[in-house]
């Protein structure tokens, strides 16, 4: 359970140290003392390396109970949000005009308020706290009627992860990891260790994604677009799609690259639920049809709660496919804003049958990277034997993620065994994903593949490595 809220003003003066006592009498005499107004003011703060960092450790230490639920107050300044990647505080940013709030819209921890000076974004952290905890306003609270804003939302508790024995190894022949959640812990550990992880409350999880993918995705040009297509259904293929995107999205999380996971799935989009994308997201369908109007700037993406993950969801209400000199036009614009790109593709094969099959024909003629699923069944394997003879995956490279039966007869079956073995021969790699039904109860709890089991965490980073590897291959992304 969250601890009691405290804040901590980064307010700059004269207006600061207003908004600080208003935020004091705002609050019962008993809680009067949960304001704390920082030595150091804007993103300076959250920046501090060396010497600076440590003294503002030992003040934090000095102030502020070990447990405590921090609510950061700060106004927007230039390049403020490279400072905000991973922090786990509840952050309420002041900004002056509405567009600004794009810019922290892809961080799930912070509030972008539209608020000209900081005594009206006081007056907004006392409507925030007022809804979540009426027991910490001071009876004459000045600021009541403002209570019907919706409280802040508090982070579970999760139970500790070993580390594993892919984590021990490392997947790039010993290179560099880093650990996750919070990226703010590896700026930490140089700083001044403890100031982030008191002050953003390091939650008790652990798992580790290797640096070394984020950093081989930098590299590539342009920004890869890598494709998830399937012949056959119930093959893994919107868990794939996803899952490879939050590995790419955890591994960028402390750089300023983002990922885009596309659900271009027409037939039956539902990338929705599986990333808890809001009902009232903007759709592919709207981003294109601004696209096709000529608007500048077409509807921003959802973002999910994976760091640098940015969610193109598609319209429930139709299913109709896009010309390829549009799709081509869309993913121009996706390769602007995204250094990675991964797209849910229809359960068909790519021609101009269908509307389906259309959508795959068009995205896989873009396509740097190809990732077809299966299962050991073996109509969906002759299923990844169909797409590798399709002329439009002719000098593409394949990864094939192949979730293995607990059927021990059923993975050894000379059938299973020669299909899988043809394919091994035609394909850049082949990642066996363990088949557990965690993966749906990571829709039905509302969270990420990557958090819910962890061998199919290290399956899904397996998939990404081997995808990521591919594309790095000399002559694929030019």
């Amino acid at each position: 359970m969250a601890g009691e809220p405290v804040f901590l003003s980064l307010l700059r003066e004269p207006a600061g140290g207003r908004a600080a006592e208003l935020l004091r009498a705002a609050l019962a005499p008993a809680r009067a003392g949960a304001v704390h107004e920082a030595p150091v003011s804007g993103a300076a703060f959250l920046s501090a390396r060396g010497d600076a960092a440590r003294h503002l450790d030992a003040w934090w230490e000095a102030r502020v109970p070990a447990g405590a639920r921090p609510i950061v107050l700060v106004m927007d300044e230039p390049e403020l949000e490279r400072h905000l990647s991973g922090l786990d505080a509840e952050v309420l940013v002041g900004v002056a005009r509405a567009e600004e709030r794009l810019r922290y819209a892809r961080f799930p921890q912070v509030r972008a308020i539209v608020a000209t000076n900081p005594l009206a974004l006081a007056q907004h952290a006392i409507a925030e706290l007022g809804g979540a905890r009426r027991e910490d306003l001071a009876p004459s609270d000045p600021f009541s009627e403002l209570a019907a804003v919706g409280p802040l939302e508090e982070e579970p508790e999760e139970a500790d992860e070993p580390a594993s024995q892919l984590s021990r190894a490392g997947l790039f022949g010993g290179g560099r990891e880093l650990d996750l959640p919070s990226f703010a812990r590896a700026e930490a550990e140089r700083a001044a260790p403890g100031l982030v992880s008191r002050l953003f409350g390091r939650r008790r999880r652990r798992f580790v994604v290797p640096r070394e993918i984020g950093d081989v995705v930098l590299g590539l040009h342009p920004a890869p677009l890598v494709v998830v297509p399937a012949r056959k259904g119930g093959v893994g293929k919107t868990v794939t799609a996803g899952a490879v995107a939050q590995v790419v999205g955890y591994a960028l999380g402390e750089t300023t690259g983002t990922v885009a996971v596309v659900d271009q799935n027409i037939g039956n989009p539902d990338q929705w639920g599986r990333l808890d994308v809001p009902a009232a997201a903007g759709t592919v369908r709207q981003m294109m049809a601004a696209l096709s109007s000529g608007r500048e700037l077409p509807p921003p993406p959802a973002w999910a709660r994976t760091p640098a993950l940015a969610v193109y969801p598609e319209d429930r209400t139709t299913a109709n496919a896009y010309p390829p000199g549009l799709v081509q036009r869309f993913v121009q614009q996706l390769r602007q804003r995204h250094v990675f790109m991964v797209v849910d593709l229809p359960n068909r094969l790519p021609d101009f049958s269908s509307a389906e099959a259309a959508i795959c024909a068009a995205y896989l003629d873009l396509a740097n990277l190809v990732i077809l699923p299966t299962t050991d069944d073996p109509s969906a394997l002759l299923g990844v034997v169909e797409y590798l003879d399709s002329p439009s995956l002719r000098g593409k490279p394949v990864v094939v993620s192949y979730i293995a039966s607990t059927d021990r007869q059923l993975r050894r079956h000379p059938v299973v065994r020669e299909l899988l073995e043809e394919i091994r021969r035609r394909v850049a790699a082949v990642e066996t994903v363990p088949r557990s039904e965690k993966a749906t109860l990571a829709i039905v709890k509302g969270m990420s593949i990557l958090d819910i089991s962890p061998r199919l965490r290290e399956a899904y980073i397996r998939v990404t490595r081997a995808a990521v590897q591919a594309l790095a291959a000399p002559g694929l992304v030019s």
